[in-house]
C-alpha cells in the first residue's frame, strides 16, 4: 500500500457519517413520597383520554425551596400541593387522580 492510498483511506474514514442510535424514551414515574416529604416530580395524568405530563411540587415544613405554580390545594397532611397546568379543569382532574377521590379537594387558582 502506497502513501497515497493510506492518505485516501484516512480521509474517507474521517468523513464518514456516524449514525447515532436512537435512545429509548425514558418513562417518568411519579414519586409518591413527594406528597409526604416534599419536592418536585412529574405526574402522567389521563385527561379527556389523552396522556399529559404535569409537574407536581409539594411544599412542606422540611423543604426550603419550591417552585410556585398557579394551581394548588392543601392535602390532609397540611402540605400545599402545587400543580403546573394551563387550565383549572386539568388541575382539578390531576388532583382527583392523585388523591383517588373525586371532589375531595378543591383547587385554588390564587397565588399564596
Amino acid at each position: 500500500m502506497s502513501l497515497k492510498d493510506a492518505l485516501m483511506n484516512a480521509k474517507k474514514a474521517a468523513t464518514k457519517v456516524v449514525e447515532k442510535k436512537k435512545e429509548k424514551k425514558q418513562v417518568k414515574q411519579f414519586k409518591e413520597s413527594v406528597l409526604i416529604d416534599g419536592g418536585t416530580s412529574v405526574y402522567t395524568a389521563v385527561i379527556n383520554g389523552k396522556k399529559v405530563e404535569v409537574l407536581i411540587s409539594v411544599h412542606t415544613d422540611k423543604s426550603t425551596y419550591f417552585p410556585r405554580y398557579r394551581f394548588h390545594y392543601r392535602n390532609a397532611l397540611g402540605n400545599r400541593v402545587y400543580i403546573k397546568t394551563l387550565k383549572m379543569e386539568h388541575a382539578q382532574a390531576v388532583c382527583d387522580q392523585i388523591e383517588e377521590q373525586k371532589g375531595k379537594y378543591k383547587i385554588s387558582g390564587s397565588f399564596v
